[in-house]
Formats: C-alpha cells, structure tokens, sequence
C-alpha cells in the first residue's frame, strides 16, 4: 500500500557513491511508496557515515579574494537524486510535511542549522568565517554530469573580510610609504637625516613584505595581488631613496636652486603617486582584476611619473640661467628689496649667472653689459629715480671695485652682494646703518 514502510533494501538496489562503491550503509532509508501500482518508490538515504570533502581555495587577489566553492556528492549507476525543499513555508504540499516529520525523527543531527541554510551546520560556517570568511550564500542544486552519473552539490558564496587587515596590513603599508616623504622637507645640507629617513623606511619595507607573505593562508606559485603591490610600494620607497642622492649630486654639480627644485617637486609627486597606485591597487583588487593586467597598469604609472619627474629636472636644469636671471630681477625690482637684501646664490649658479652678462665671452663683465643684459630679461622700476640711481651705483662699483671697469669671474663672485644690495638713494649715515645691519658680511 502506498505510505512510509519500513522495509530491509536488498543490497543490488542500495545507493553505490563513488566513496562508497559497495553501497554499505550503516542506517536502513526511509521509503516512501509513490505509486502502488507501478511499483515507484523514493528513497531518503539516512546514513550516519560522515562524508569529507576536499575544498580548493585560489588566493590571487588575497585580501580580495571573493570564492565559489561548491561541495559535491557523486552519485554513480543510474542513481537519480532529488533535492525537496521540506520546511515549513508557503507551497510546501502536505505530503512533504509528512516526509519532513519523518526523517527529522531518524536524523542526527550533529550541529544546529546554519542561519543560511537549513542543511549546512553552523559549525561549517563559523570554520569558514573563522578563516576570515563571510558567507555570502548557500545553495544546494542537482548536476547531472551524464546519463549515468550525477551529483548533489551545495555551493557557497564566500568573500573575505578585510576590516582586520586595515589595521594588520593596509593601515602600516600606507604609513610607511609615507614615512620616507619627510625627507623632502629637511634641508638638504642635512645629508644624514635625509638619507636615513628614506633608506630606513625601504629597509622596513623589507621586514614588512615577510609579514604580508604570511598572512596569505597557502603560498601560490602564481602571481599575486600581494606581488604586484609589493612591487610598487618598493619601487617608490626606493626611488625616494634614490631622490635624496640626486638633490645631493644636483646640489653639489648644478645649483642649490636646482636641488630646491628636486625636493619641492618630490613632496608634490611622491605622495599623490603613492595615493594614486593605493587607490589603483585598491580598486583593481577589489574587482578581481587579472593579475597580469594590474601589474601592466602599475608599471606604466610609475614609467610615465618616474618619466615626467625626471623630464621636469632635465628641462629646469636647461633653463637654470633663464630662472636664475628671472630671480635676479624681480629681487631688484621690487620696491622693496634694499630691506630684503640679495637672495644667496653659490658659486655655480654665480657662474651660471656671469656667463649670461658675459655675452661676448670675454671673461669679464662691465656695467653697461650687465644692465643690457637685464634689460633684455625685463628689468624694470616702478618709479624712475630708482633706476637712475640704480644704473649709476652699479657703474660707480664696477669703477671702484673692478679693473678698467671691468669685473672678471671671482670679482664678480666676490663683489656681488654689494653690486645688487639695493638700488633706493641713501645717505650715508643709512648706509653705514645697513653695513651694521649685514654685519660687514658680504651674502654670496
């Protein structure tokens, strides 16, 4: 009749799976009778056996790694499975309600349900998040592979929680990327401090790169997220070392203006390129972007900027006299430079300056070169007394302190603060004040 029986199954018509061929079980199903007549039956396999399953999971875009896994049981012979939504809720028949009853009496049932899925544990979800895992969602589906095999299998959405690496990986990372930025604002007489700002920082960031490697939970031939991040973050930490050698050779070979230029140019380029590759590894790491492609994209950001960085010094280099003579004469003529004084310039950038007044390559200079030389680079008063007493002073010092009124090199170098102190009509009790004032030094 038809119904739920009890009934010994003889053993040719017991489930055989690919982990148990021989269909041994150590529970007796339950049976349903379908259809009296034709003698249709479903099966529900109760066995107390506990099947393992062998799980893979990919960290190419650790922490970002979201994964898929899906758990399948294999059924071999014929073996036809049916997944039955049983429960409580809406169109769920009679009949199921019934099944339902029955099997939760012979079940056992080692751990309460997930809040996910009614048939996954909860011990199988908090394994999962205690590996730095959320669990997205549970679904159980049928896959018939082919005519004579087929699986039941539950696949799980999983994502990692990064909310613990801000503070164990992402939060230091940034911190120490900007640590060696620093030296960029400490003068660059200071060789030492600069140096060791940056050059300690790239050390850590070595120490760092072993902690990141051991937070993957399984090492990866492959190429990681974490390597191409690596990558870039010692690529800059080590050009800010390099940054600190070359202030220092343009410094001792070109200018102190050029030098200036360096670090003023690295505190603006280094931190918003190292915010931009965050930002870029950040957000291609979130979207599971292949690996092979996110290391193109950061090797042509840090060409392009290492490029343009080093482009902008060559040109300002090429244009130092322009810039230096540019400097010269909005010093001069600004109305009030005689309380300012001369800017400091060092011998180079002096010499730099005594070649672009010694146009006919004479090596030495008179006055009439130096003003037409100022002239031609837009030397010019708001008020006319101050350049008349201006062009006379500067003869009357080339008369006095030259030859022939004439000025070689190191005359020129020697006498250059008090050729272009000031260019305002003074006494001289106010020039005897503004002698006090300097100390009698001369400002080179």
């Amino acid at each position: 009749m038809a119904g739920n029986v009890w009934t010994p199954i003889p053993p040719h018509l017991k489930l055989k799976t690919s982990s148990n061929p021989l269909g041994m079980t150590e529970f007796d199903p339950v049976i349903r009778m379908v259809d009296a007549e034709s003698g249709l039956m479903d099966a529900t396999w109760a066995d107390r056996a506990k099947t393992v399953f062998d799980v893979s999971l990919s960290y190419t875009y650790y922490p970002f790694d979201e994964q898929t896994l899906d758990l399948c049981l294999p059924f071999d012979y014929f073996t036809d499975p049916e997944i039955s939504d049983w429960g409580d809720g809406p169109g769920v028949k009679h009949e199921d309600e019934e099944i339902a009853r029955d099997i939760q009496s012979l079940s056992v049932h080692w751990d309460a349900p997930a809040s996910h899925a009614q048939f996954v544990s909860e011990r199988f979800v908090s394994e999962l998040e205690s590996k730095g895992f959320t669990v997205d969602g549970i679904e159980i589906f049928a896959d018939f592979n082919s005519e004579i095999t087929s699986s039941v299998c539950i696949r799980i959405h999983i994502f990692r929680r990064i909310t613990i690496l801000v503070l164990r990986f992402f939060w230091p990372l940034t911190a120490l990327l900007f640590i060696p930025f620093a030296g960029f604002f400490i003068p660059i007489e200071m060789v030492m401090p600069r140096v060791a700002t940056g050059f300690i920082s790239f050390l850590s960031l070595q120490v760092f790169r072993t902690m990141a490697y051991s937070l993957i939970p399984k090492p990866s031939s492959s190429l990681l997220w974490m390597d191409v991040t690596m990558f870039t973050m010692t690529v800059i930490m080590f050009a800010s070392v390099l940054e600190n050698v070359l202030a220092q050779a343009v410094r001792a070979n070109v200018s102190s203006h050029a030098a200036k230029f360096v670090d003023n140019l690295s505190k603006v380029t280094f931190p918003v390129t190292g915010v931009t590759m965050l930002t870029v590894l950040f957000w291609m790491g979130a979207m599971n972007v292949a690996t092979d492609w996110l290391m193109a994209v950061c090797i042509m950001i840090l060409s392009f900027w290492l490029l343009s960085f080093n482009l902008a010094i060559f040109l300002y280099i090429r244009c130092l006299e322009s810039t230096l003579m540019k400097t010269l004469v909005e010093q001069i003529a600004h109305p009030d430079f005689r309380y300012r004084g001369m800017k400091s310039l060092d011998q180079k950038e002096l010499s730099i300056v005594f070649k672009a007044f010694d146009k006919d390559g004479t090596g030495d200079v008179t006055a009439d070169e130096v003003l037409d030389c100022f002239g031609d680079h837009g030397l010019s008063f708001k008020r006319e007394d101050d350049e008349t007493h201006f062009r006379i002073r500067l003869r009357d010092m080339f008369q006095k302190k030259g030859k022939n009124n004439r000025l070689d090199l190191n005359g020129f170098c020697f006498h250059f603060a008090e050729l272009f102190r000031y260019h305002s009509p003074q006494t001289e009790d106010e020039e005897e004040q503004d002698q006090k004032a300097f100390g009698g030094t001369t400002w080179i």
